[in-house]
């Protein structure tokens, strides 16, 4: 039996999840001098968006971006003010909790009992952090050389280290995004570029990659954009441009095609009411 990591046994057992059962990335707003490491006790985290209009109370607001370690959380209807009390944290724990969740207009809000249950992700100033339907389509690639040349072949030698620890690990790797019709995103936690991830099918086998803007499926999954799910984890993930893309990045047809529609799904999707999306 595998030995997993403690982070990798944590993200396997926390129950910080949307209704696919991906895991969800949540965010904690406050000034400059916020230490990740020493949040206090039922600390609220929720939808990057809902932590970003908080930011405006703040002076020089950072961000916390963490996947969190809640295995059993009191569900409730309001994270009030009248819940966040230490009678309130003692009760929890006494009663097998360790944590709080709510359903909000946003996505889902947590409380956590311990800066122990979170696992960071990256800590910065706010106006850096974007949610994937906030970026423009120029935002969403970078700059973008578009040529055929830059095509990639994941059967190459050089990807047989990526496609060989994503099939011995796959079974392990944290799920960070799963389209409607079954298929994840899960993600190498301990590679670099960060945001490296894989696809797999509804019944566990890889079917292809996503590194730093470089996107491969293999032939039999083609054609279905599965690709949106691999490159919108990536986005989230980063806060930002999914191919970690600021000075130029060659993309083959196919690749910059899938980008664009991976950003024009995202969009549909949260767009809410008649409110434009970003302009193209």
């Amino acid at each position: 039996m595998t030995h997993l990591s403690p982070e990798r046994l944590a993200m396997q057992q926390t129950q910080a999840r949307d209704e696919s059962g991906a895991i969800i990335l949540t965010h904690h707003v406050g000034g400059r001098d916020l230490d990740p490491s020493a949040l206090a006790p039922l600390t609220q985290f929720g939808p990057r968006a809902e932590a970003k209009l908080r930011a405006s109370g703040e002076d020089d607001p950072h961000i916390i971006s963490a996947h969190l370690d809640i295995r059993n959380p009191l569900w409730v209807d309001d994270l009030g003010e009248d819940l966040i009390t230490h009678k309130t944290l003692s009760a929890l724990q006494a009663n097998g909790y360790d944590g709080m969740a709510c359903r909000g207009p946003e996505g889902v809000n947590f409380c956590i009992l311990s800066p122990d249950q979170v696992l960071l992700r990256s800590f910065g100033p706010a106006e850096n952090y974007l949610d994937p339907w906030e970026l423009t389509q120029d935002q969403f690639t970078g700059p973008a050389i578009v040529m055929d040349i830059f095509a990639i072949d994941g059967d190459d030698e050089n990807y047989e280290h990526l496609v060989e620890a994503l099939r011995n690990e796959g079974h392990e790797l944290p799920v960070l995004a799963c389209n409607e019709a079954g298929w994840q995103a899960r993600w190498l936690d301990d590679w670099e570029p960060p945001a490296t991830l894989g696809l797999f099918d509804p019944d566990g086998s890889c079917q292809g990659f996503y590194m730093q803007g470089q996107i491969w499926i293999d032939e039999p999954a083609r054609g279905a954009g599965h690709s949106s799910v691999l490159i919108n984890a990536a986005a989230d993930l980063l806060g930002g441009c999914p191919a970690q893309n600021s000075q130029g990045l060659g993309y083959s047809e196919a690749g910059y095609a899938a980008h664009i529609h991976a950003h024009r799904e995202i969009c549909r999707l949260n767009i809410k009411g008649d409110q434009p999306g970003p302009e193209m």
